[in-house]
């Protein structure tokens, strides 16, 4: 790891801890256990499942996604396994390769083809699923005017349309032809044409739109039960409002695998329906333990993966 990949990863680390060390320190260590050991078994595995079965959908989007893009024909457990890794590298291992990264390496080792050529195909899934985070946003947060503030409920529509309709125009960016002429447009017509690949035609948009939104409902369903394993009585549209600001927040890379600003922002939006902060706390940590074992999940494809390597030299 290079001098400027550790400094990235230290305060990456540092921003995590500095978050869920403040967190903590408020809601006070000793409600958190609490919390915790009176949490419902039943209810936090059925969350886990639904999650974890958000998570064997995506998978299959991004097997759709490469046969579609007409890369060579590779059976779906290649996937499966690269995916997995790929959240491993993410939730457990520090490292300057995110999983992303990890599945462009797989793609392109596997199917020979070059690695430019594999990271479109996964743009192409990671766009389709902020894409579907802002539709399901969208949807709700119109469906269930009131639950939050009128500013939280503006804003959030703005983003969520500005986001939906930029996804939308992005996929038609090819077509320009007079830019298509200049060298640095392809950096933007070559993922769109991919795009425009993978929607062309209602069958295929409709495919894609049902399959990214029921990603993000498995996985909000899946933090609907693990509220209800601490006694929150939520209803389950109120985390469909709640978990997609959640997850955009996530992304952006200022901590460990979301660790920290994955907290502060459900404890904050959580607040708004009287939620107590050792709770929000409490339910948005057992969200993130749901990835790290499904990292270990990754870590036994990692090792045999090495070992298949070890076995052909």
């Amino acid at each position: 790891m290079g001098q400027k990949l550790k400094l990235k990863f230290a305060v990456r680390l540092l921003v995590s801890i500095f978050l869920l060390g403040i967190l903590i320190y408020i809601a006070g260590p000793a409600q958190i256990y609490k919390e915790l050991i009176n949490s419902r078994l039943d209810y936090n595995f059925a969350g886990f499942i639904l999650i974890l079965t958000g998570t064997f959908a995506a998978v299959y989007r991004w097997y759709i996604i490469m046969n579609e893009l007409d890369f060579p024909k590779t059976p779906f457990l290649f996937y499966f396994k690269s995916y997995f890794r790929g959240i491993f590298f993410n939730q457990l291992l520090p490292s300057s390769i995110g999983g992303d990264a990890v599945k462009v390496i797989d793609t392109a080792k596997q199917l020979g083809c070059k690695k430019r050529e594999a990271f479109v195909g996964v743009l192409i899934d990671r766009g389709l699923g902020i894409a579907g985070i802002f539709l399901l946003n969208l949807i709700f947060n119109n469906m269930a005017q009131g639950f939050l503030p009128k500013s939280s409920y503006y804003i959030l529509n703005i983003i969520s349309f500005s986001g939906t309709a930029g996804f939308i125009v992005f996929m038609f960016l090819h077509k320009i032809e007079y830019l298509n002429r200049f060298k640095f447009y392809q950096v933007i017509s070559i993922p769109s044409k991919a795009l425009w690949t993978v929607m062309a035609g209602l069958k295929k948009t409709f495919l894609q739109v049902i399959l990214s939104l029921s990603i993000h409902i498995f996985t909000f369903a899946g933090v609907y039960m693990i509220a209800r394993a601490f006694g929150v009585d939520l209803p389950l549209y109120a985390f469909m409002v709640i978990m997609p600001p959640v997850i955009l927040l996530t992304i952006i890379p200022i901590s460990l695998a979301g660790w920290g600003v994955r907290e502060v922002s459900m404890v904050s939006l959580l607040s708004y329906s009287g939620i107590a902060q050792e709770t929000a706390l409490s339910i948005s940590i057992i969200f993130g333990f749901t990835y790290v074992i499904q990292g270990l999940l990754g870590l036994y494809f990692f090792i045999n993966s090495k070992k298949e390597i070890n076995n052909e030299s």
